[in-house]
């Protein structure tokens, strides 16, 4: 249960990522450079996965009333851990979206019709929101 001291709107979350703690058990990235034979990367999860995993209309619509409503959020918190990332030096960073695969078997994009979503539609919603939590982010030399 989320204490009473935290936002409202995190009160609506299950517990899942924040900005400060998405890659926490990371830390410090010196410590995989010393120990890495090769380049190594850390894999974020997509704002769509995130999102689509936590959620829930019955306990999230009083902060959000709609799913799309959490997008800039989580975004903003993957973004800010991408900067981190980034910034401590390590080499590859790698998004998994591995929802994606939805979009090319039939039996969920039909599930998805019958929950009253067009799949192509949701499909473009979602690369819009990963691609927002790129935005800024300048790609290494």
């Amino acid at each position: 249960m989320v204490g009473e001291e935290r936002c409202k709107k995190e009160s609506y979350m299950r517990p899942a990522y924040r900005a400060d703690t998405i890659g926490s058990l990371l830390r410090p990235p010196e410590l995989l450079q010393a120990r890495a034979a090769a380049p190594f990367k850390v894999a974020l999860p997509a704002v769509s996965q995130i999102v689509s995993s936590y959620w829930q209309r019955e306990v999230s619509a009083p902060a959000y009333a709609r799913i799309s409503d959490l997008y800039p959020e989580i975004a903003e918190s993957v973004r800010r851990e991408i900067a981190a990332l980034l910034a401590e030096g390590v080499p590859y960073i790698q998004i998994d979206a591995p929802r994606y695969t939805y979009f090319v078997d039939e039996r969920w994009r039909q599930r998805f019709r019958d929950q009253g979503t067009d799949p192509d539609a949701l499909l473009d919603e979602w690369t819009a929101a990963d691609n927002t939590s790129l935005v800024g982010i300048k790609s290494r030399p």
